[in-house]
C-alpha cells in the first residue's frame, strides 16, 4: 500500500488536469465512432441471409492484406470494448466489443453478434440511435424484413378514377328531338371514298 500513496502523492494538478482532458476527448470520440458505426449498417446486416464480402473483388495480395488488419483492428476493439465494460468504466462497452467482433473472422461470429444485439437494452440504444438519423430500426430475424414484391395492401394503394361525365365516344347520345343518335360510325360500317 507504501507505493500507491507514494504514486498519488507524486501526480501534480496537471497531471490531472491532462488525464481528464485526455479521458474526456477519447471518450467522445469513442462514442462518436461507435454510433457512426452502428447508424450506417444495413438494416438487415444480423439477418442470416445477409451476405458479407470484403473486397472480394481485389487483388488477393491486398485482399488478405486488409482481412489482416481488420482482423487486428477487431481484436483492439474486442479489447478496448471488455475494458469499457468494467465497473466504473464510462462508456460503450458492449457496443465497441459488437463492432470489434464484426470486424472479425471467426466461425461461430454471427450468432455471438447476434446474441450481443439481440439483448434487449443493447437493441433498444441502436434503434433509438439510428431513429435519430432517420435510418430503420436493425432486423434480427428473417421474418421481420418487408417484403418488397408483395403489395401491402392492394384495395388501398388501388386508385379509382372519379366518375365523369363525358360519355364514352361510341355510345349513343340523345340528340335534341329525343331521338337517340350514334355519335360516331361502328367499324364495320364503311366511309365514302372521299370522307376517310
Amino acid at each position: 500500500m507504501e507505493w500507491l500513496t507514494n504514486f498519488i502523492q507524486q501526480i501534480s494538478w496537471q497531471q490531472i488536469v491532462w488525464g481528464v482532458v485526455l479521458f474526456v476527448v477519447t471518450f467522445t470520440v469513442s462514442l462518436a465512432a461507435v454510433g457512426l458505426f452502428v447508424v450506417m449498417l444495413p438494416a438487415t446486416f444480423f439477418l442470416p441471409s445477409y451476405r458479407r464480402e470484403f473486397m472480394h473483388s481485389r487483388h488477393p495480395a491486398l485482399r488478405w492484406t486488409c482481412i489482416v488488419l481488420k482482423n487486428l483492428l477487431g481484436l483492439m476493439l474486442v479489447v478496448i470494448g471488455v475494458g469499457l465494460s468494467m465497473p466504473g468504466m464510462p462508456g460503450q462497452g458492449l457496443l465497441t466489443i459488437l463492432i470489434g467482433l464484426i470486424l472479425m473472422d471467426f466461425p461461430g461470429k454471427q450468432r455471438l453478434e447476434r446474441k450481443i444485439i439481440g439483448r434487449p437494452k443493447v437493441l433498444g440504444t441502436v434503434n433509438s440511435l439510428r431513429a435519430r438519423f432517420n435510418k430503420p430500426p436493425l432486423l434480427l430475424d428473417d421474418e421481420d424484413e418487408p417484403e418488397h414484391n408483395a403489395p401491402e395492401n392492394a384495395s388501398a394503394t388501388e386508385v379509382v378514377p372519379p366518375p365523369s361525365t363525358a360519355q364514352p365516344a361510341d355510345t349513343e347520345s340523345p340528340s335534341q328531338d329525343g331521338n337517340a343518335t350514334a355519335s360516331r360510325p361502328s367499324p364495320t360500317a364503311k366511309a365514302p371514298p372521299g370522307e376517310a
